[in-house]
Parts: C-alpha cells; structure tokens; sequence
C-alpha cells in the first residue's frame, strides 16, 4: 500500500463524523477471498521482496468468505471445543460426528491465540426447532488446527451455491494459516486493521450507550438472553498469550445521536449490529497475522525460556523483513510503575508506533 493512500485511510477512519464501513472494507479486502473467481486477495508481503505478494489458500481466509457466503459445511471428524462444552434445556445432540450446519460466523480470542467458527449446527434439535449457534475451534490455544478442519464438504442449497461450488464440493488445506503470513504484521494493511479495530471499538461503545439511553427513555425493557450451563469436567491449564498494539490513532469529532424513536432505536441497533460484525472479522483476521508472527518470527528467534527476559532487557530480536523500517526497542512501559514490558517499534513514515507483549496465562479447559 502507497504511503498517500494510508494517509487518506488512517484519517477517514480517526474521525468520528465519517462513515468507516467502506474503509474498513477495503481493508478486509486484503485478506479476502472471492468465491466468484476463486481467488484470494492480497494475503502477506513477500519478507524479502518488497512490493511482492504470496496468494495462497489458507483455511483462516477460506473460512471467512464462507461466513459472509453463510454457506452450508460439513466438518470431516469430530467436534471439539477447548472450553467445556454448553447446551441449554430440552437439547439433544443427534451426532458427535460429521457435524453440518450453516456457517453464521468467525471469532479469535483478544489474548490466546485460538479460533473459532459460529455454525448453526443442525445436528442440535429441540423439541422446537432443528439448528443451534455452537462455536467449532478451529485452533486450539496451543496452536493446534484441529484435524476436523483440514478439509471441509460444502452443501449448496440454491442454484447459485450449485454454481459456485462446482468442482469444489470439497476443499482441502495444507495450513490454517500460512507460516509466511508473519511478514504482515508489519505491513502498512495490518497497521490501518488494528487503527479500525480501534474506531470500531469506539463507535460501539456509543452505540451502547445510546441504545440504553433511548431504551430508559422510552421506557422499553431489554432482551433477555436463555440460560446456558457448562457440561463435562475442566482442568486449568496455562497457554502462552500474546498482545499487539498500534499506537499514534487520535480520534478527532463526535458522533451523531440518534432520535428517541423506536425508528432510532432500530437504527442504532442495525448499525451496531454491523460495526461489531466488521469488528469481529477484523479481529480475525489480525488475530491471524499475529499467531503466524509470534509462530514463526518470534519463537524462531527468540527461544521459549527467555522470551520475557528479551522484553525487559533485549536480546536476539524477531524476524524482520527486508522491506520494513524500524528496530525493536525493549524494556517499554505504558507507565513508569507499570509492571508490563513491551517490544516497540516507531513506524516515522505512517506516524504510529507498533508494540507487542507476551505472558502465560491460566485458562480452564476441558478435562
């Protein structure tokens, strides 16, 4: 991406009184894939050949133009789910294998870097209804892709899925997300993702508060969500975690309110509705680049046991491509007496500076 065209992005997506959903279009657009032409878009930045691009079908991408598509799937093995699995009263799971249903959405975890898919799985009935939301792990905190998802059988349902998935009923993958993904962690793209996300983040915590606000005034209560409990025996395990931040995003402008309407209310609603869906795929998708970074330009570098001892004091520093500026400086802190170091790298061209930070977290699981 040309430094002009950053600049315009980065400061449509800082101001409050613009629309970011086309923006941040664009961006999801570097990672896309078009089912129509079968093709992907702009995936990772050849580390030492700048301005060349590697196209390659990993599953992450994959995955997500079929979450847009809401297409039909079949998982070849089992279902599995880190965390304890949930069911609510009166369900009944048909099968534990081969589970199908529509694909409704992808979700990444904002420490661990494991991932999920939301299918409407049609393998869960009640007496009401066949079909439940259930969340499929696509990669383990540990970094493990499961092996259900190293191939997928599509279901067409329309003549137009008919078409499009000629010949490609079923799709199989060499990586869930491709090793050579790191370089674009320092990418100008993953730059503007992580300033989106920001904006994003930002915008639906207005859209909250004005849906409480229209809601007290008019007194309408809010929904109410079925109860759900946890099923199967957890075990507490620790996982390496992983933060990145882009600094240097000024938010500038205020937003505007919306009317005390029930129209204003169902207004706000679909445009939260949207930003968070955005915010969720985008999410995803950096939360990819980071776990290929901290895979293969970070632990290839950096051995495990003194990897928080190089945030404090320096070291052997990760993979860096050819065509990215900047050096890491360690030993940061957001505040004198934080007790958390960072590794940072001022990015002068794009006016941000990048940050990363690692820890072991605790998490229970399931048993």
């Amino acid at each position: 991406m040309k430094l002009n065209a950053f600049v315009a992005e980065k400061k449509r997506l800082m101001d409050r009184t613009q629309d970011p959903r086309a923006a941040c279009g664009r961006i999801l657009d570097a990672w896309g894939y078009d089912l129509d032409k079968r093709k992907l878009g702009v995936a990772f930045e050849d580390p030492d050949k700048p301005g060349r691009y590697t196209i390659n079908r990993e599953m992450a991408v994959y995955v997500a133009a079929l979450a847009n598509r809401r297409a039909v799937i079949t998982v070849n093995g089992r279902y599995r789910n880190w965390r304890a699995s949930t069911r609510r009263e009166g369900e009944v799971v048909v099968s534990k294998e081969n589970r199908h249903g529509q694909v409704m959405g992808i979700t990444s975890n904002k420490d661990l870097l494991n991932f999920n898919v939301l299918v409407n799985d049609a393998d869960v009935v009640t007496t009401d209804e066949i079909g439940k939301p259930r969340n499929f792990t696509l990669q383990g905190p540990d970094g493990q892709w499961y092996d259900g998802w190293r191939s997928l059988q599509l279901i067409p349902k329309t003549e137009a899925e008919k078409a499009l998935f000629r010949d490609a009923d079923e799709v199989s993958f060499d990586h869930f997300i491709h090793p050579n993904r790191w370089s674009s962690f320092y990418s100008r793209y993953y730059l503007l993702a992580k300033l989106a996300i920001d904006r994003l983040a930002d915008q639906v915590r207005f859209l909250k508060a004005e849906q409480k606000r229209i809601r007290t005034e008019l007194e309408i209560p809010p929904p109410e969500w079925a109860k759900t409990e946890k099923v199967g025996a957890e075990k507490k395990v620790s996982f390496w975690a992983f933060n990145a931040v882009v600094e240097g995003g000024e938010l500038v402008g205020d937003y505007t309110g919306f009317e005390t309407t029930p129209e204003g209310l169902e207004d706000c609603t679909l445009l939260r509705k949207r930003c968070e869906a955005l915010l969720t795929q985008l999410r995803f998708h950096t939360r990819a680049t980071e776990f290929a970074f901290w895979q293969h330009a970070i632990r290839e570098a950096i051995p495990e046991d003194q990897l928080l001892d190089y945030l404090k004091n320096g070291g052997t520093d990760p993979r860096q491509p050819a065509w990215a500026k900047g050096e890491w400086q360690t030993g940061y802190k957001e505040k004198p007496k934080a007790r958390t170091f960072w590794a940072r790298m001022e990015r002068e061209h794009e006016g941000l500076a990048l940050r990363w930070r690692c820890w072991q977290k605790s998490e229970r699981v399931a048993a």
